[in-house]
Order: structure tokens, then sequence, then C-alpha cells
């Protein structure tokens, strides 16, 4: 069973929080990772501000375009010194340093009582209680929890695929998507369950399986109240249950 590292110390980890170089986007002296694609061969400055040729978004600063272009590359400069666990953007290391590490959690949700870091990530958990979808994609009209998903929904619409598999020449949208894939000609299996320790190539896999071990069931069915600790099993239920009883109701 894969145990969580122990901090004895965190006040390490709050001076940490407090260091501008993490706020202020600066990776670690000794990152060695480079940056894919080139920033200065993408389109120069625009009126509107500066373009992605991969994608299209348009940012008003060019260290913008630079930090999304992460996004695209893989790039993930900032290294939890705790962990290990790397991070596209400073802010995504202080939110796991202090959610994580230093147990900082000041943001609670009033239906459930869980604890968060950051009030986004509260916001978005809340959601999961109130079915709310505030984030719309213009193609399709299907609708998202956080903005987060919604930007990685669009990615489906796009005819880019900039991610190819060394092994088999599977091309992908993503790179998160690659980086799954690998794991089938691999077999490695990185995300471990902590409490019985079964392994899994991917970590949304192993997210949706810890739910066996816990009471967390965050899937309501709106017509019955009935709760599931997996999304798949909420659709389950209303196929069998509530649109054979509306198909009969016709």
């Amino acid at each position: 069973m894969r145990q969580k590292p122990k901090v004895e110390d965190t006040g390490e980890i709050k001076e940490d929080l407090n260091s501008k170089s993490l706020w202020y986007g600066i990776p670690n002296d000794d990152s060695d990772v480079e940056q894919k694609p080139d920033v200065d061969d993408l389109d120069k400055y625009q009126p509107a501000g500066y373009q992605c040729n991969l994608c299209g978004k348009t940012l008003a600063v060019k260290e913008n375009l630079k930090v999304h272009m992460r996004i695209h590359s893989g790039e993930k400069p900032f290294t939890c010194h705790v962990c290990g666990k790397q991070f596209r953007w400073a802010a995504g290391l202080a939110r796991h340093l202090k959610e994580v590490h230093a147990g900082i959690k000041e943001h609670g949700c009033d239906i459930c009582g869980r604890m968060f870091a950051a009030k986004a990530t509260r916001d978005g958990h809340r959601r999961i209680h109130t079915g709310e979808r505030p984030y719309v994609c213009d193609s399709c009209g299907k609708a998202f929890k956080t903005q987060a998903t919604l930007y990685i929904h669009i990615k489906i619409h796009s005819d880019l695929f900039p991610f190819t598999c060394t092994h088999c020449g599977k091309k992908f949208r993503r790179h998160q998507d690659l980086v799954n894939h690998v794991t089938t000609h691999t077999g490695e299996k990185p995300h471990v369950c902590d409490v019985c320790g079964k392994g899994f190539g991917v970590k949304n896999d192993m997210r949706r399986h810890r739910r066996i071990h816990s009471d967390d069931k965050p899937y309501v069915c709106a017509m019955c109240g009935l709760r599931f600790a997996q999304k798949r099993y909420l659709k389950n239920h209303d196929k069998n249950h509530h649109r054979r009883e509306n198909v009969g109701d016709v």
C-alpha cells in the first residue's frame, strides 16, 4: 500500500507558499524541460493580442502565451519538493502545497461540509450537488460544471492532433490522452489505490475505483434522489428505470 509522504514541519511549506518565485511563475533553476513549440515561432503581435497557432486562443500578453503553450507541449516545470508531483502553472503547485502538504483548507462546501484549499475548487465541487453547469460549448451546446472541463471538451471539435505515440503512431489531441495511451504499451500502472493497492494506468480510473472503499456518492438522480458512486451507474439507472417508465407513459 502506497503511503503519502509525511511532512513533519509545515513551516517550510508555508514559506514556499509565500515565495515570490512561486507566485510570479518562475520555475526551479535546475528545470531542463524544453518548451515546445517555441513561442518565437508563433504569430507576431496582432491588434487583438498574441494568438496561439495551435488552438487559436488569443492572449493579451506574450508572457501569458508562453504559459498557455504548456497546455499543448505538456511541459510541467513546477515540481513539488515534497512528493515530486509536477504542475504546468505556479498556482497549481501553490494550491497543491497548501491543500495536500500544509493541510490548509479554508473553503467549505455548505452542502456536505468538505473542505478545500481554493474557493474555485470548492465552487466546482459544489456543482456536483446542485447540478449547475454554467459553462457551455459554443460548438455543440454541451454544458459543464467547470471552465477547465469545458476547455478540455472543446478539443474534440479540433482537427489538430499534435501528440503522437512513439510505439504505434496513433495521434491525440491532448497530451494527457497520449500519456494514458502509452500505459497500454508499457503495462505501467503508476496510480495506486491507497486502500487496497490495486494499480491503474489512468488516474481517473483509480479515482473512480477509490469510491468503492468510501461512502462518497456524488452522482444524484434528479428524478428519485438515489445516489451513486460512479457516473456510469447513474446513467444505467436512468436508462433502465426512468427512461423506460417515461416511454411507457407516452
